[in-house]
């Protein structure tokens, strides 16, 4: 399959076949479901449950739970998704809420569209809830952890220097630390803007400007966290120009949006790879709030 279109989605227009969410320890994890029930018809309803993690039962009885694990291999929403396609007829629509979701796990299903025909059109609409801004947990000392993602590293070896990109987050020494592991001959970084989330950004500058004190002003990118499809054309702009002279590393720190277009972008462009930095601290309990962020990626049938 190839991807057609990516796009905001201001309002859910029509009846969603498949809803996807994932339930952890935050309290945002099952907000919106709950909230998207009361006025949308919702044909099937799934929540991955991290069982090491949440041991209540305390859900709609409409609601099916996938128990998973942290470290789990496994590829839960697209063994959803196949349940579904032999009743479908010409398209599926599904909204993934992956406001508490880890990135694994719709990195490989975005992955498992892009390498098969499954006869349907997808529809997929990413949903995000922007949490109440708090303050990171502080980092420990040599406790970050860097790894490429399976799916979307290209094991040959470089033959061009390395071009960092970087999704700024909030966490201390985190961005800043891949700059040091990766050395790389350029750095770019991408950021959420003061207006869109000024709270995030605050944080943002706060526990970053090591690294921003470090890079000239056209190094750096700023979007708004509503507008992820112009983030997206900002990132495949940057992509196209650097590929000529650069083996590219995308490395999202945050937030989860701009993880999203770092996936999506990687299945356009060959020789990107994505890799991640996980912070081995306490997991931070996100409280939810009434906004949120919805991205449309279409996937279409090679030939369709």
């Amino acid at each position: 399959m190839k991807i057609t279109n990516l796009y905001n989605v201001e309002a859910i227009q029509g009846p969603i076949d498949i809803f996807i969410g994932a339930w952890g320890l935050e309290l945002r994890s099952l907000y919106w479901v709950k909230q998207l029930s009361k006025n949308k018809e919702i044909r099937s309803k799934y929540i991955l449950r991290y069982a090491e993690r949440v041991k209540s039962d305390a859900l709609d009885p409409e609601i099916q739970v996938v128990d998973i694990k942290d470290e789990d291999n496994s590829d839960p929403i697209t063994s959803i998704v196949q349940d579904h396609l032999s009743q479908a007829n010409e398209a599926l629509t599904i909204l993934i809420d992956y406001s508490s979701m880890s990135r694994m796990l719709y990195a490989r299903f975005l992955k498992y569209c892009s390498l098969n025909n499954l006869g349907v059109k997808l529809n997929l609409i990413f949903a995000y809830n922007i949490a109440e801004p708090i303050e990171p947990p502080k980092p420990k000392e040599q406790r970050y952890k860097f790894g490429p993602m399976p799916e979307f590293i290209h094991l040959s070896i470089p033959n061009k220097p390395t071009a960092l990109i970087i999704g700024l987050g909030y966490e201390q020494k985190r961005a800043y630390s891949l700059k040091e592991y990766f050395d790389a001959e350029a750095v770019y970084i991408f950021r959420t803007d003061k207006y869109s989330a000024p709270e995030y950004y605050k944080l943002v500058d706060t526990h970053n400007q090591q690294l921003l004190n470090q890079l000239e002003s056209d190094h750096i990118f700023e979007y708004s966290i509503k507008n992820i499809s112009y983030a997206n054309k900002l990132l495949t702009d940057l992509c196209d120009t650097l590929s000529k002279d650069y083996r590219i590393v995308i490395a999202p720190c945050g937030p989860k949006p701009f993880t999203l277009i770092c996936l999506l972008t990687a299945l356009r462009f060959d020789m990107v790879d994505i890799w991640r930095i996980n912070n081995e601290g306490d997991v931070v309990n996100k409280q939810p709030t009434d906004q949120m962020v919805y991205t449309g990626v279409t996937f279409h049938d090679e030939g369709q």
